[in-house]
C-alpha cells in the first residue's frame, strides 16, 4: 500500500469511526466495513486487527474481545486447488461477484483473547473465552475457553474443565450489563472461578453451584430449579488452592520458611535454580494451574508465589490417552557404532540422546523444531545428567553383534523428563538413565544466557507422570550444591564447533564426555587408550559458547593395570563458570597398560 493509500484508508475509517463510542475500539476501528459490509463488532472489544476483504464475507465479533496488534482477518482469497492451474486468470465464475471464493463468514465469539500476528482464514469459527497464540494461522474451529498454538494451529490446552466451562458458557456474563459487570470486576480479574460463577449465578437468578446450596433450594421449593447448573457443581464445590497450600509446597524446599521470610529472594533463602524448577512443578501440580516461563520470572519471593497460585481452583482428572512408555530400537555393531575395537561411547550418547527426544516429541504430540513456550519461544531440550552403568566394558562389544536399546520414558510435572534404558547384546547388558528439562535463549542469545522454560503439557500427554521427584534428580541436586575437591591436573580445550556444537547452535551434551576423554589422555599419557568406559555418570550444569575456551580438571585420580576412577570438571574459561561434573570408571581393554 503506498503512502497515499495508506492516508486516505486511514481518514476513511476516521471518518466513519467519529460517532462511535471510544470504549468500543474494535468496532470503531472497523467501522467502514461494519457501514459498508455488514461486520458485525461486540461492545468493548478492544485492538488493532486488520482485515484482508476479497468478498462478500462477514466477520462476527462478540463482546469483551482482546484482538492484538498485527492479527489479520482474510476473508476469501481462496485459489482453486482442484484445477490444473491455482491461477486466477479470468476472474469470471470464480466466486460471488467474480471474486475467489471463501469458505464463509469468520465469527469470533466473546472474551476471545488474539495474540499478535495471528491469521484467521474465512470459515473459522473461535469459540467464546479461547486464545490464539502469537503467529498461529487458524484454518480450523476453535473451541470454546480452548488455547491454540502454531502453524497451523493445534489445541495446547483447555482453560479450565469441561464442567467449568459449560458453566462459564451457561452464564455468559458478558451478556450482562457494564454496571454488573464493573461490581465483577474483582472477581473477573481474579483466579476463584467458582465464586465468581455463583456470584453470576445470584445475579441472573439462578440457583448457587454448590450442592449444600442446591439441596437447600429444592427443600424450600419442592424440587430442583430447570435453571440450576448442575455441571459444574462438583467443580464449584471443590476447595481453591490457598495460601497455606502453596506455602506447604514452599516449605518442601525452604524447611526453616518463617512469616518473616514471604518478602525476602529465594536465592537469599537458599533455593537455587534447580530447587526453583522443582517448586515450579509441584506448584503446578498441585493447582492444577500451568503458568508462563513470563509469569515464572516475576516469582522472586514466597509472596510473588502465592500472589500467582492462590486461590485458583484444582484441576479435574485429566484425560488419558495411549502412553508414550518405550520405544526399541535394534541394530549390528557395524563401524558406525563403533570406536577403538568396540561399542563407541559418543555413539551410545548420541543414539540415546535421540532416542529420548523422539519420545518427548511424540508425547508432546509435535515435532522437535516445534516445541514451545506458549509466548512462542523455542524451546531447546537440556540433557542435566546421564549415566552409563555396564556390566562389560563398552570394547566387549563386537563386530556384527546384534545389540537393542530399549528407554522408558517418565516425566515429573512440565519440567523434568527421565529415560531408563538398556542396551543388551549377546550376554551384556548396559544400563542408561537419562535425566532432561527445557531451555530457551535470554536476551543475548548466547549459550551462556539460557534460561529454564518449559513446554504446555496437554491434558492427554502420553508421557506418564511420576507422583514425586525419582532419587535419580534429588542426586543431581546434591551433586549441584557440592564443592569440588581441589585439582590435581587442569588444562584448556579449544571447542571445535563442526564436531562439538550441534544443531542448534549449543555445545553438545555427547560432546562432553569426549572432551574428558582427551584431556584425560593428555594426563594419562598414551596408555589411556587401553582403557574402555565402564561406568560414567556426568552431571550438566551450564552451556558455552562456540569461541569458549574450556577448562578441564581432574580432582580424583586413581589408576592401577586394571583400571581407573576419576572426578573430572568442565568449566568455561571465560567466567569461571562450572559446566559439568562427571565420574567415570574405566576398565582394562587388553591394548596397552599404564605405566607402573
Amino acid at each position: 500500500m503506498s503512502a497515499l493509500s495508506a492516508f486516505i484508508y486511514k481518514q476513511r475509517m476516521r471518518w466513519y469511526g467519529r460517532r462511535i463510542d471510544r470504549r468500543h475500539e474494535l468496532r470503531r476501528r472497523l467501522a467502514f466495513y461494519v457501514a459498508k459490509h455488514g461486520f458485525e463488532i461486540g461492545d468493548y472489544s478492544m485492538g488493532q486487527a486488520e482485515v484482508r476483504l476479497y468478498n462478500p464475507s462477514r466477520l462476527i465479533v462478540g463482546k469483551y474481545c482482546s484482538v492484538a496488534a498485527g492479527a489479520t482477518f482474510v476473508l476469501g482469497g481462496n485459489h482453486p486447488t482442484d484445477t490444473v492451474t491455482t491461477s486466477y486468470l479470468d476472474r469470471q465464475g470464480l466466486g460471488p461477484a467474480g471474486y475467489p471464493y471463501t469458505r464463509g463468514d469468520i465469527v469470533v465469539g466473546s472474551d476471545v483473547w488474539i495474540a499478535s500476528n495471528a491469521v484467521i482464514l474465512s470459515g473459522v469459527t473461535i469459540g467464546d473465552g479461547a486464545v490464539v497464540g502469537a503467529g498461529s494461522i487458524v484454518i480450523d474451529d476453535v473451541a470454546p475457553y480452548t488455547i491454540v498454538f502454531g502453524s497451523p494451529a493445534k489445541v495446547v490446552r483447555k482453560r479450565f474443565s469441561d464442567d467449568i466451562i459449560a458453566a462459564l458458557l451457561q452464564v455468559r456474563w458478558w451478556d450482562l450489563s457494564r454496571d454488573q459487570i464493573d461490581a465483577l470486576r474483582p472477581l473477573l480479574l481474579g483466579r476463584n472461578v467458582g465464586k465468581f460463577l455463583n456470584e453470576v449465578c445470584k445475579i441472573r437468578g439462578l440457583s448457587p453451584l454448590t450442592e449444600e446450596a442446591k439441596s437447600a433450594a429444592a427443600a424450600v421449593r419442592g424440587s430442583a430449579p430447570a435453571s440450576a447448573l448442575p455441571a459444574v457443581a462438583q467443580a464449584a464445590s471443590t476447595a481453591p488452592f490457598s495460601d497455606d497450600a502453596v506455602l506447604a509446597r514452599i516449605r518442601e524446599e525452604c524447611p526453616a520458611l518463617t512469616g518473616d521470610d514471604l518478602d525476602r529472594p529465594f536465592e537469599d533463602l537458599g533455593v537455587d535454580s534447580f530447587g526453583m524448577l522443582t517448586l515450579r512443578t509441584k506448584l503446578e501440580e498441585a493447582s492444577g494451574k500451568a503458568i508462563t516461563d513470563e509469569t515464572w520470572s516475576s516469582v522472586l519471593t514466597p509472596a510473588d508465589a502465592v500472589r500467582v497460585f492462590s486461590n485458583v481452583m484444582p484441576a479435574r482428572e485429566r484425560a488419558q490417552t495411549a502412553a508414550v512408555v518405550s520405544e526399541r530400537r535394534d541394530y549390528r555393531v557395524n563401524l558406525p557404532q563403533m570406536a577403538a575395537g568396540g561399542l563407541s561411547e559418543s555413539w551410545l550418547f548420541k543414539e540415546i540422546g535421540d532416542l529420548h527426544w523422539s519420545q518427548i516429541s511424540k508425547g508432546l504430540g509435535v515435532p522437535s523444531a516445534q516445541v514451545r513456550d506458549i509466548g512462542g519461544n523455542r524451546l531447546l531440550a537440556t540433557f542435566t545428567r546421564v549415566q552409563v552403568d555396564s556390566t562389560v566394558p563398552l570394547a566387549a562389544y563386537v563386530e556384527n553383534e546384534p545389540i537393542a536399546i530399549e528407554g522408558k520414558i517418565s516425566r515429573y510435572g512440565s519440567a523434568m523428563f527421565f529415560n531408563d534404558a538398556s542396551v543388551t547384546g549377546e550376554g551384556k547388558v548396559t544400563k542408561l538413565r537419562v535425566m532432561s528439562s527445557f531451555s530457551k535463549f535470554g536476551e543475548t542469545a548466547t549459550n551462556i544466557s539460557l534460561q529454564p522454560a518449559q513446554p504446555h503439557i496437554a491434558a492427554d500427554c502420553g508421557i506418564p507422570a511420576l507422583a514425586a521427584l525419582p532419587e535419580f534428580a534429588e542426586e543431581y541436586r546434591l551433586r549441584r550444591n557440592a564443592p569440588l575437591a581441589a585439582p590435581l591436573f587442569e588444562c584448556e580445550y579449544s571447542i571445535a564447533p563442526c564436531y562439538d556444537i550441534n544443531g542448534v547452535g549449543l555445545l553438545y551434551f555427547a560432546a562432553y564426555p569426549m572432551i574428558n576423554d582427551i584431556c584425560a589422555g593428555r594426563y594419562a599419557g598414551p596408555s589411556y587408550a587401553g582403557f574402555s568406559t565402564l561406568r560414567r555418570d556426568v552431571f550438566y550444569f551450564a552451556n558455552c559458547d562456540a569461541d569458549d575456551t574450556v577448562i578441564y580438571r581432574i580432582h580424583r585420580w586413581h589408576a592401577t593395570d586394571g583400571g581407573i576412577e576419576a572426578e573430572e570438571s568442565l568449566s568455561r574459561k571465560s567466567d569461571g563458570g562450572l559446566m559439568s561434573y562427571s565420574l567415570m570408571t574405566k576398565s582394562f581393554a587388553g591394548r596397552r597398560r599404564l605405566a607402573a
